[in-house]
């Protein structure tokens, strides 16, 4: 890649290494893993918060053989599809029954890949308008505790009040935006309703919350349109701005660093803070 004076990102990288210091940001991965911001935000909501679990399961490790049999005429199509999906192809081949032409009409090409969670629910449903039967071998369990944003059920409902003061504690915010999910028809409104499940996505987490079965979602930031869509659909929405979401899992993961390794000096900035301030 080139570097420039262009902009404020490159000149920090380049500033970096001018001063031989390395910089590793783990961003999306750090919101996805086991013991990661998301799950570093739930625990924000307190006692009697039961099991959670990702709103999206993600995988990033190969961990399905998936094999692809169709007809020969539909062999560059299948390794395009394969390719394009960023499976690692195995193998593709023709197969037919023994002294039958290859182009028989009892032919067929199967192909083999190594794909990730992901990659094998793109596969799937691209493969569905193809005359094309797939079968699936796993090579490891999915893990079920990484993926994109939690969701969590308090044993006990408690009131929407009660849990943006946690939030607010969490976080060391004074202030955070909240809007109340709209009632069904011939319903009224609460003004403190009770809230039975949270799913939160640290950062901006538009694309994971829209799709949470919850009562409440918990995330830095929304557009204004997908703040009414949440409302719409019966979800209480709050905002804390977007870095708010996060900064605060450094500490937790500096001291877990410092137990790590404990030979090497391990320090949060001090000055870092979201840009944005309520006046």
């Amino acid at each position: 890649k080139r570097l420039t004076q262009k902009d404020t990102k490159q000149r920090i990288v380049i500033q970096a290494i001018e001063h031989g210091i390395a910089i590793y940001s783990p961003h999306t991965a750090a919101d996805t893993a086991s013991m990661g911001v998301n799950e570093w935000l739930i625990e924000g909501l307190g006692v009697g918060t039961t099991e959670f679990k990702p709103i999206v399961v993600k995988c990033a490790m190969p961990n399905h053989k998936l094999v692809v049999t169709g007809l020969p005429a539909d062999a560059p199509v299948l390794e395009k599809m394969l390719s394009d999906a960023g499976a690692t192809i195995d193998s593709c081949y023709t197969q037919q029954p023994w002294g039958v032409p290859k182009d028989s009409a009892t032919s067929k090409v199967r192909c083999e890949a190594v794909v990730t969670y992901q990659q094998k629910t793109e596969i799937l449903q691209a493969i569905g308008p193809l005359r094309a039967t797939v079968d699936l071998y796993p090579l490891a369990a999915e893990p079920l505790a990484v993926g994109c944003g939690r969701v969590a059920a308090f044993q006990t409902p408690i009131r929407l009040s009660e849990v943006v003061q946690r939030i607010k504690a969490h976080l060391g915010l004074a202030f955070v935006r909240v809007a109340h999910a709209e009632g069904r028809p011939g319903q009224t409104v609460e003004e403190d309703p009770q809230i039975r499940s949270v799913g939160v996505c640290a950062g901006s987490g538009a694309d994971w919350l829209k799709t949470c079965d919850a009562d409440l979602v918990w995330t830095g930031e929304l557009s204004h349109h997908d703040v009414l869509a949440c409302v719409a659909s019966g979800k209480c929405v709050v905002l804390c701005d977007h870095s708010n979401t996060e900064r605060g899992w450094l500490r937790d993961l500096a001291q877990r660093l410092k137990t790590e390794l404990a030979d090497i000096e391990t320090k949060c900035s001090s000055v870092d803070a979201d840009p944005l301030k309520v006046v």
